[in-house]
């Protein structure tokens, strides 16, 4: 966030993103491991929430926006806000030209009226821009500065509908007043086909691969920075996949061996479970 003293306000990219605590079992702590007591998988019934699993998980994934809020510290109440369609936006930055600015999810770098919330300028940085901006002067020209690239927590735990390609590498954006020069052109990066495995397994399988999924693998997996596993080739190999799960051969890019979590059948499990999305997926993508 930041503040202007100009107008006396605060700019915070709030999010509003309701999670559901506990289920009916008692909770467990994993050590080194996610232990916030979300129930990802099967949240509780609450009043105001619908009576089955799935009506619940779609309701609370309704409630999730985010606000751009310039915030009166004084009067402890909103002067402004802007309304966003998704809660993962930027940092703000305001300057003394009674502006502040703000990247957004959606891929745009934005400069609105610090004072009324009126929106001055947008430029297009096709990719998420979640940083927080930066102002400096060189030779007493004025610049302004993002790092553009979708990521954080909500990037690797929250899918995003709006994204239809992969994660484009991150760039640096600097601004000046008449500035000319053009970024490089995008080309976007389809995302990779589902190539699901033409094994059977059981429903009992699936049930356990459902339970370690959400229990260990979403958090980083779901959503758009790292890989889809509903996409990974390696559903296809019962093998390569414990190699990668149990065996740890992806440990030095930053997946660890679940072997402390997990039995190598419960990480088959998970395999069956991902393999049934991932031909849910593969049907959903054809009858687009």
């Amino acid at each position: 966030m930041s503040y202007s003293p100009k107008t006396g306000l605060v700019y915070i990219p709030a999010m509003e993103h309701p999670l559901v605590y506990g289920d009916a079992k008692p909770f467990e702590i994993h050590e080194g491991r996610w232990n916030t007591a979300v129930s990802f998988l099967d949240p509780p019934a609450l009043p105001g929430l619908p009576d089955t699993v799935e009506g619940r998980r779609k309701a609370l994934e309704g409630m999730v926006k985010g606000k751009l809020v310039a915030y009166d510290p004084i009067a402890q109440k909103p002067r402004w806000e802007i309304a966003r369609d998704w809660p993962w936006s930027g940092g703000t930055l305001a300057t003394g030209g009674n502006l502040v600015f703000q990247g957004t999810a959606h891929g745009a770098f934005e400069a609105y009226s610090a004072d009324n919330g009126k929106m001055l300028w947008s430029f297009k940085t096709n990719r998420g821009t979640m940083a927080g901006p930066i102002t400096y002067r060189v030779n007493g020209e004025q610049y302004i500065a993002v790092m553009a690239g979708y990521g954080g927590s909500m990037g690797m735990a929250s899918g995003t509908p709006f994204m239809k390609e992969k994660m484009p590498n991150g760039m640096i954006f600097a601004f000046k007043i008449g500035g000319k020069a053009t970024p490089p052109a995008y080309t976007p990066i389809p995302l990779d086909k589902p190539t699901p495995s033409n094994e059977s397994f059981t429903p009992a399988q699936i049930a356990t691969g459902q339970k370690y999924f959400f229990q260990y693998c979403q958090i980083c997996h779901g959503g758009p920075v790292n890989p889809d596993l509903r996409r990974s080739a390696l559903l296809q190999d019962k093998e390569a996949f414990k190699a990668v799960v149990i065996d740890g051969a992806l440990a030095p890019n930053g997946m660890a061996s679940f072997a402390a979590y997990m039995k190598p059948e419960e990480a088959e499990g998970v395999r069956a479970y991902l393999n049934q999305r991932a031909k849910e997926l593969l049907k959903e993508e054809a009858g687009k």
